[in-house]
């Protein structure tokens, strides 16, 4: 078992028991469960594995504090599994998806260090392996710099192995749920957590510098979820490569998650393309109450982290310490353009700093509406019972009314051509007897066979692009 980690709990006896301690699935695709610390993706995960019965992964080890996994790391069956249902990650994506552009990745180029000095942090290979393939996950308030400073004294196998990651970009995600909560409130959260539950800030240091902790949160919580966007902003880009494999991301909100457990779940269930009964739904949330997550019985994680204190108990710090939002701080916010960005995440009522200096007096969060790109929408599919339907008009009725319209016979026997960028065999085949009804003008047929050829052209480079990618991870 490793260090610092409980026993786990005997097996529950209940319509949808949480995955054995020592169980893995590898989807097919790696989805990252990615949020800013304190945005409820532990309470998601707890959600997730009683519906769905499979466990989720880590991104770091280190952050397995409450219901890990293990036995899904080949080799090391006690190190903490790093493939799940989702993968939970705090990283900012830089680039994080195969196939990346270099551009997109944290290099040398974005720390202050000349090569000289990399080269005693990191030795001649892996500041090779970081210029080659280049940096793409970085855990705020940490930097790629501070990442390459930490490596000084090891040897070389530990700076292959990094702490806990290479320097390098080792792993990279194909889709991405996006857990995102109202900024202000989870400020607060997060520092509640990092002084009462990890002791790592000391208490009643909210407002010290000039509120340092609020106003460096601010900025990683908006370089955070910039970097997701980007993430499915290019990953959507290239869905026609994915047929039917939901390969972008989709937005959740903390605060619709916790007015709508089932709901949302069952949206994400649906994203992941996981199916789920009505009564393991019903069963995870009740299951997954603060009431029963803050039960001994649920603390199997880290010796440092008891459920009491993980879930629900930010009450406590409040009521010890003014966690408030002065209006020079909310100023400040504003040029960093916090608001700005709250709003173009859905966060809609920070129209203006009177409305954000409102929203942190009362302690309440924005209203949502969420934006519809890039973010993938997804609505539930629901069997509702039959109701009682208004009187329609018979089929002969609405024949009288209607144009004459090809019969299906005749339909079958005029091919069209196939609908999408992946059904170009379909396409082919429907367009020749299509054009063979409807001859074309020159000018038609030219630009017919320039969108073919540019399609074409498209395929081969995303291929082409992915083969060097995966061979660059293999080396």
């Amino acid at each position: 078992m490793p260090p610092g980690l409980r026993k786990p709990a005997a097996q529950e006896e209940s319509g949808c028991p949480l995955p054995p301690y020592r169980s893995s699935v590898h989807p097919p695709l790696r989805t990252a469960l990615a949020s800013h610390p304190r945005s409820g993706s532990t309470w998601l995960r707890f959600l997730l594995e009683r519906s769905s019965g499979q466990a989720c992964g880590f991104e770091d080890p280190g952050w397995a504090n409450v219901l890990p996994h293990v036995g899904g790391v080949e080799g090391k069956p006690q190190m903490v599994n790093q493939e799940g249902l989702v993968v939970k990650t705090h990283s900012i994506c830089y680039g994080c998806w195969l196939g990346a552009p270099p551009w997109k990745r944290q290099r040398l180029k974005n720390t202050t260090l000349t090569r000289p000095e990399a080269l005693q942090f990191l030795g001649p290979p892996l500041l090779d392996e970081l210029e080659r393939i280049g940096n793409c996950l970085v855990f705020p308030p940490s930097t790629l710099e501070m990442m390459i400073r930490a490596l000084k004294g090891k040897t070389p196998a530990q700076r292959k192995q990094g702490l806990p990651n290479p320097v390098y970009c080792h792993v990279t995600y194909d889709r991405a749920v996006v857990l995102i909560r109202d900024p202000l409130d989870v400020f607060r959260s997060n520092y509640h957590y990092r002084t009462k539950v990890l002791g790592a800030l000391k208490s009643g240091t909210w407002s010290r510098a000039d509120h340092m902790f609020a106003r460096e949160r601010a900025q990683a919580y908006m370089n955070f979820y910039r970097g997701w966007r980007d993430f499915v902003e290019a990953r959507r880009q290239e869905s026609w490569l994915h047929d039917g494999m939901n390969p972008g991301g989709m937005l959740v909100y903390y605060e619709r998650l916790k007015a709508q457990p089932a709901y949302e779940v069952q949206r994400i269930l649906q994203f992941l393309q996981v199916e789920v009964s009505k009564e393991k739904l019903d069963c995870a949330v009740q299951q997954s109450t603060m009431d029963k997550l803050q039960e001994k019985g649920n603390d199997r994680g880290h010796d440092r982290v008891e459920s009491k204190s993980f879930f629900g108990s930010r009450n406590t710090t409040e009521a010890q310490e003014n966690l408030t939002y002065p209006l020079p701080l909310l100023r400040r916010f504003e040029n960093m353009k916090l608001f700005e960005f709250a709003t173009s995440m859905g966060y809609i009522s920070y129209t203006s700093l009177e409305a954000a200096q409102d929203l942190a007096e009362r302690q309440v969060p924005s209203e949502i509406q969420a934006p519809s790109m890039p973010w993938q929408e997804v609505k539930v599919e629901q069997a509702h019972p039959a109701a009682e339907l208004p009187d329609v008009p018979s089929s002969a009725e609405l024949a009288e009314e209607l144009p004459d319209v090809p019969s299906p016979a005749e339909l079958a026997e005029e091919p069209r051509p196939g609908q999408g960028l992946l059904s170009l065999q379909r396409m082919d085949a429907g367009a020749a007897g299509w054009l063979n009804e409807r001859p074309m003008s020159l000018v038609q047929s030219g630009m017919f066979g320039l969108l073919m050829g540019i399609l074409c052209l498209m395929i081969l480079s995303r291929l082409w692009r992915a083969r060097n990618a995966k061979q660059m991870h293999s080396v």
